[in-house]
């Protein structure tokens, strides 16, 4: 990998919501390597840029001036939104699915201008603690609609090659067996160690190319 920066755009997940004990999956790997870059083993950057409440909408309008103002040499782009496109508020879908490939379909093209992209899959619900939300009576979240949406990111990402993290699975199998979706749709501090698990194997492969 020729970038030393690393830029994660996501939502409240990237975020870290609910992870009381290590901030969610994004602050993991910064410690990680900071404890790397002190230690003399790595100097990759990672820069969170995630956003609660963002969807790929609000993505697509930041995402050439964020990576353009950190862009002093190639970074790597992590793309890991599309949460807060499946909701539906009222029975309204906050971005259709042909929206959802078109957008995600610009992000990933604007992000290649600045180097290497890696895109990461949807976190499972719980179906019944999301139909209607606790803080939100107006907003639901479906697992068939997280499943569509992370099939349409997997999709974008092979047709533009770049990696693709798989989550849902992985995260729905997980809470069958142990809490790690306290309200339904945050992971809590087992969750984010999924995906920092997933994420950074993948991270390494490149790192180490």
């Amino acid at each position: 990998m020729k970038s030393s920066r690393v830029l994660i755009f996501g939502d409240s997940i990237g975020q870290g919501f609910y992870d009381e004990v290590n901030g969610g999956w994004v602050q993991r790997l910064q410690r990680e390597y900071i404890a790397k870059d002190i230690a003399g083993e790595s100097e990759i950057n990672i820069i969170n840029l995630s956003v609660s409440g963002h969807s790929s909408n609000e993505v697509l309008d930041r995402i050439e001036s964020e990576a353009k103002s950190r862009a002093k040499e190639d970074v790597l782009t992590i793309l890991a939104i599309g949460t807060n496109d499946t909701y539906e508020r009222d029975g309204a879908r906050r971005t259709d699915e042909a929206n959802f490939e078109r957008n995600i379909t610009e992000i990933i093209k604007t992000a290649k201008t600045f180097g290497e992209v890696i895109v990461v899959g949807l976190n499972a619900c719980v179906d019944e603690r999301v139909q209607p939300t606790a803080w939100d009576r107006t907003l639901a979240y479906k697992n068939e609609l997280l499943r569509r949406y992370e099939k349409i990111l997997e999709s974008v990402a092979k047709l533009n090659n770049v990696d693709f993290i798989p989550l849902w699975e992985i995260t729905n199998e997980a809470q069958i067996n142990v809490e790690t979706l306290p309200d339904g749709i945050h992971p809590n501090a087992q969750g984010h160690e999924i995906i920092y698990n997933e994420v950074k194997k993948k991270l390494a492969e490149r790192i180490d190319e």
